[in-house]
C-alpha cells in the first residue's frame, strides 16, 4: 500500500505544473513559488495597496487549514519545512475576498 501511495504522489507530482504560480486580480498580481515546495515557499504581491489585509492560509487535503499568515509588504516567506510530503491547496484572500487559489506539492 505505500508503493502504491508513493506512486499516486509522484504521478500527482508530474501533472502538476513546476514552476511559479501566478494571478492577476483585481487589486495586482500575486506569485506563489517554488513549486514543487521543499523548505520555504515565497509569495510576492505587485500593485497592491499597502496596508491592505492580504493573508495566506494553506489547506491539507481533507480541507483543514495548517498554517496562516498575514503578509505584510510586497512579499513573504513562509516555511513549510515541517509540513509532510505530500498534496496541499492554499488560498490568499482579503478582507474576506478569495484573491487567488492553487494547489502546492511538498517534497522532502
Amino acid at each position: 500500500m505505500k508503493k502504491f501511495a508513493a506512486l499516486v504522489s509522484l504521478l500527482l507530482i508530474q501533472l502538476i505544473t513546476f514552476a511559479r504560480t501566478e494571478g492577476n486580480t483585481p487589486g495586482g498580481t500575486i506569485s506563489v513559488f517554488p513549486n514543487p515546495v521543499k523548505d520555504k515557499l515565497s509569495i510576492t504581491l505587485t500593485d497592491f495597496a499597502n496596508g491592505q489585509n492580504i493573508r495566506f492560509a494553506i489547506y491539507n487535503v481533507v480541507g483543514k487549514m495548517v498554517k496562516e499568515e498575514v503578509i505584510v509588504g510586497t512579499s513573504t516567506s513562509v516555511d513549510v519545512s515541517a509540513f509532510s510530503t505530500g498534496i496541499y491547496f492554499y488560498k490568499i484572500h482579503s478582507n474576506g475576498k478569495e484573491l487567488s487559489s492553487g494547489k502546492l506539492v511538498k517534497t522532502e
